[in-house]
């Protein structure tokens, strides 16, 4: 039944992708250790991305819309920029998913063996990532979770002190 389950998850996740492809949004900025997640808040990423101040000082400002792929593709960029050392949840979460609550889980539980993120509320928190990958996210990455805030000036607040101006 399990199978049968994940099976027809991951075919209407096929569908969604070729019917709603939604592009990777992301913006590359001039830090080094610090990263921002505005999850499903498209605004809020706009507004960030828009902040030369802001920029100067990130690493890299995105979305999270999905609570397996999404969160697979953080882990993969946080393992391959060993130089980040904080995340900064923000913004909306994503209904359903709950992609913002998955990656605190996976933060504050780990997974299981088959990838099931311990504690994951979303509707498939199943991730591909290996057990390495999964534990250098866990023990490198600082997580300061302020999902639900949009206040751009509590941000660059938080971005200036966390970037030591």
């Amino acid at each position: 039944m399990k199978r049968t389950l994940n099976s027809l998850q991951t075919i209407a996740g096929k569908i969604c992708e070729l019917v709603l492809p939604i592009r990777l949004s992301y913006e590359k900025g001039n830090g080094e250790t610090l990263a921002i997640c505005t999850l499903s808040d498209m605004s809020l990423l706009k507004e960030i991305i828009s902040s030369k101040e802001m920029m100067d000082k990130l690493f890299l400002v995105g979305r999270l819309l999905s609570e397996n792929r999404g969160i697979d593709n953080i882990l993969e960029t946080v393992h391959k920029y060993p130089q980040l050392r904080y995340l900064i949840l923000c913004g909306r979460d994503g209904k359903g998913h709950l992609p913002g609550q998955a990656l605190i889980s996976l933060y504050n539980y780990g997974a299981k063996e088959d990838g099931y993120i311990a504690g994951a509320r979303g509707k498939n928190p199943i991730l591909k990532s290996t057990k390495e990958v999964i534990a250098y996210f866990r023990t490198n990455i600082e997580i300061v979770d302020l999902i639900g805030c949009r206040d751009i000036l509590q941000l660059k607040h938080l971005v200036d002190k966390l970037s030591g101006h």
